[in-house]
């Protein structure tokens, strides 16, 4: 997969073709939505009469205006259909690097293709603020993205099954990009074993599954309908459909149900080499190589704007559970290379903690281990938590 930025931050998929084909204009609901190994996109898109619909997507849902351009359904959302996020930016004014709040908003969305197979384009808008002198300046960054895969266009979401059942420990994706991990009890109740911090606040109170379905209900009264759309390296491919009300959103991850291994029988010598991400529940940092090396250093690469870079940081294996930490040098800029990482590992260094992550081994079968990811790191005076599911291939 190749990804094509026409902005400075990723944030949704935008999918393109050579050419554009004629997508005829549908009315009722269809789903629109990902069957690549790696791409996680899915929306649900309404149209109705006097050229207006509803849009669902993960970021929120809106009321839309829409029409015919030439080959293509050009989509404006009425209201708010957008996210909040975190991004490290260096302020032109000072040079000086920071944690800023990204708020970010779509602005637009273009269905080409045909009826079974289209793309989509969408166009957002990206702004944050910053202090300079005691001064608050904003800026404002508009922002088109580009991924040379296809989705499809559905009048339901086709299910592989799901093959859940009483007393599964199950890892599902949640809200905000973020996911739940849970028990099944007999009795159709719940126990939330491990969340991210979207999950603060909530219970979940029930669960049914017909094996094509399955239906989370939180003590809120929102529920959850879960589709898996595709199985692979060993996980399902998920598309959950979240309901509280007139609220609705899209959710798309990896379903994945705990082996309950044995995890503290695995030594660090078992741990180290390097590893191939195939699969995570997030689409960022997908078909990445990751190392835990033996001197106790390791990372991940990464490709932005075209350009290669790579994450290092210090990690050791605790109880059975892997933990990575990375940190900020004395200027408050993520420590990139292993002279700076094993500078801040020195007791009395002015480093402090940016990020750790934990990685709980949950299934393995041969050189596969499937992974459940907490990520905290600080964000101002606000700690960010996720949960996660990745799935590693040794090397």
């Amino acid at each position: 997969m190749t990804k094509k930025l026409l902005g400075a931050v990723a944030l949704s998929g935008l999918f393109l073709c050579s050419a554009a084909q004629a997508v005829d204009v549908w009315e009722g609901t269809k789903y629109i939505y990902s069957t690549s190994h790696q791409l996680e996109y899915a929306i649900k898109v309404e149209l109705g009469q006097n050229q207006k619909g509803l849009l669902v997507a993960k970021e929120g849902s809106s009321s839309v205006s829409y029409q015919k351009v030439g080959e293509t359904i050009e989509v404006i959302p009425l209201g708010t259909i957008g996210s909040i996020g975190y991004a490290f930016k260096v302020i032109e004014e000072t040079g000086e690097g920071m944690q800023v709040q990204m708020v970010s908003k779509l602005k637009k969305m273009i269905i080409s293709g045909d009826n079974d197979v289209v793309n989509v384009k969408e166009t957002w808008e990206s702004c944050y603020e910053y202090p300079v002198n005691g001064q608050t300046f904003k800026k404002c960054e508009t922002l088109d993205t580009t991924m040379d895969e296809e989705v499809v266009l559905k009048d339901q979401l086709q299910s592989v099954g799901i093959a859940i059942q009483v007393n599964d420990n199950v890892v599902l994706p949640f809200l905000e990009n973020d996911s739940v991990f849970i028990n099944l009890e007999s009795n159709k109740t719940v126990s939330v074993l491990a969340a991210g911090k979207a999950f603060d606040g909530l219970t979940a109170t029930s669960w049914e599954s017909d094996g094509n379905r399955f239906v989370l209900t939180l003590g809120d009264g929102a529920t959850i309908t879960y589709t898996a759309t595709q199985n692979m390296d060993g996980v399902d491919r998920v598309v959950g459909l979240y309901k509280n009300g007139s609220d609705e959103l899209t959710i798309v991850g990896a379903l994945a149900i705990d082996d309950k291994i044995d995890s503290s029988s695995f030594s660090k010598s078992d741990i180290e080499g390097k590893y191939k991400t195939v699969l995570a529940s997030t689409n960022t940092n997908q078909d990445t190589l990751y190392t835990f090396g033996a001197d106790g250093l390791g990372g991940f690469e990464y490709s932005y704007l075209g350009q290669i870079g790579e994450v290092v940081w210090s990690w050791d294996l605790i109880n059975g559970v892997i933990k990575a930490t990375r940190y900020l040098n004395q200027d408050g800029i993520p420590a990139q290379s292993r002279d700076d990482v094993e500078a801040c590992m020195v007791a009395g260094s002015n480093c402090s903690i940016y990020q750790t992550r934990t990685y709980k081994i949950i299934s393995k079968t041969g050189n596969r281990y499937t992974m459940l990811r907490t990520l905290n790191h600080e964000t101002g005076s606000d700690e960010y938590r996720d949960l996660s599911v990745w799935v590693f291939y040794k090397r």
